[in-house]
């Protein structure tokens, strides 16, 4: 219960620490933007923090590859646009006439939707602004690279996102249940694999692996948010635990749905005895402390059942005691 509000606190704490960084840096760079262009001489310096608004996405590769393509989709439609704003009249048609040019030559420059419409968006501004201010054009070209420029600083080297705590914190519920779930799956056992509880235990682990994917792909999201974090390399090392730590749990869930799966089919056949009950209910409660992040406090792991019957052992037991002594091996080994 305690650990529960923990988390939750810590969580929040997080949450509060995140949207409280974006905000003060969207609005900080945003502010300097604005000077900047002011003082390069702009009459619409406003275009600057646009581009710090748009340009500052949630990680620093994000940003870069969205940069990139509105500083170089703002370049082509300033520069094809200008070619025509002197020889075409202005109105709807020429406009889609225009539009439809450019687009089609942003489209063989590059295939990708932001750098069309940034190369859209340009365009259809100059055509209309540039008869009304002759340094509208000069003005965006040069807003938008000082935007740019400010948002990439900002972003790289003031507080850069990092999602790491964030994932971590993902998995120790699931360790948790990894390790109630093998409590579920002694107990069965030492009851003697009843049908009944065979499907609420069958439920969780299937619930359970969708879950541990959900994890996966949190993890996978905060590591693709490390690159190009110049401060990175603590939270490398972090993150390549955690990914240790999801290894495990995957082997763990891995595990249990084999054990189930066996111990469904071969105990309806040839049903364990007491002793063999006995012995698999504590093996599967020893393996229920071996879940956490690290293995310091974790019970023996050593394998607990050795194979009682001299003849006529069931295929399942032997499968499932080299499954056990496999596991065992494997988490010695991470």
């Amino acid at each position: 219960m305690n650990g529960g509000l923990t988390a939750r606190k810590e969580a929040g704490r997080d949450a509060f620490a995140k949207w409280s960084g974006i905000i003060g840096k969207l609005s900080f760079a945003s502010g300097l933007a604005w000077a900047l262009a002011h003082w390069a001489g702009s009459k619409h310096p406003f275009l600057a923090p646009v581009s710090v608004i748009l340009c500052m996405q949630t990680t620093v590769l994000q940003s870069l590859l969205f940069s990139y393509r509105r500083l170089g989709g703002t370049i082509l439609g300033v520069g094809l646009t200008m070619l025509a704003v002197k020889a075409m009249p202005l109105n709807g048609w020429t406009l889609a006439a225009l539009l439809a040019g450019i687009s089609c030559i942003a489209l063989l420059v590059e295939r990708n939707e932001i750098w069309l419409r940034e190369t859209a968006l340009s365009g259809a501004l100059v055509f209309e602004l540039q008869r009304h201010s002759e340094h509208y054009a000069v003005d965006r070209l040069r807003d938008t690279a000082i935007g740019v420029a400010v948002a990439m600083i900002v972003m790289a080297f003031v507080l850069p996102p990092n999602e790491t705590r964030t994932a971590e914190r993902a998995l120790q519920p699931l360790a948790d249940r990894v390790t109630r779930l093998f409590g579920q799956l002694a107990a069965w056992t030492g009851g003697g694999c009843g049908q009944e509880q065979e499907q609420a235990l069958r439920t969780e682990i299937k619930t359970l692996r969708q879950d541990w994917q959900n994890a996966s792909k949190t993890l996978q999201q905060a590591a693709d948010g490390l690159r190009y974090n110049p401060f990175r390399r603590k939270s490398e090392r972090r993150q390549q635990q955690n990914a240790d730590w999801l290894e495990k749990l995957r082997r763990g869930i891995n595990y249990l749905e084999k054990t189930e799966a066996r111990l469904r089919r071969g105990a309806a056949a040839a049903p364990l005895n007491e002793s063999e009950r006995s012995a698999w209910q504590e093996q599967f409660d020893k393996l229920g402390g071996c879940w956490g992040q690290s293995l310091i406090a974790s019970p023996s792991l050593e394998p607990l059942v050795r194979l009682a019957r001299s003849e006529n052992t069931p295929l399942y037991l032997s499968a499932l005691l080299l499954d056990t002594n496999e596991l065992l091996e494997d988490l010695k080994a991470i």
